[in-house]
């Protein structure tokens, strides 16, 4: 039948899924930490950084959290620029 994959060829593609999933959680933490080190304090995001969240959020590949982690900023802060976008 067609479209049809074994139970091992599954949990093969989920094991690769967790895989990249923990590679981007983390590059997010690398983010942070760097975001640290360089004594970076947010405030106020840039419009240009504003743009970038929607795009990035747009895309579908990344959560308000994950983006509030890359940005430096809150979860709120984030939805607050994407209402504006919205």
């Amino acid at each position: 039948m067609a479209g049809t994959i074994t139970q091992q060829e599954f949990f093969d593609e989920q094991k690769k899924l967790s895989d990249m999933m923990n590679q981007i959680k983390d590059l997010e933490a690398d983010i942070a930490r760097y975001n640290e080190s360089q004594g970076v304090k947010r405030g106020q995001l840039t419009e240009s950084e504003k743009t970038q969240i929607y795009h990035y959020y747009k895309t579908g590949n990344y959560t308000q959290t994950q983006l509030s982690q890359m940005f430096g900023v809150s979860q709120a802060a984030i939805s607050g620029v994407l209402k504006k976008f919205g």
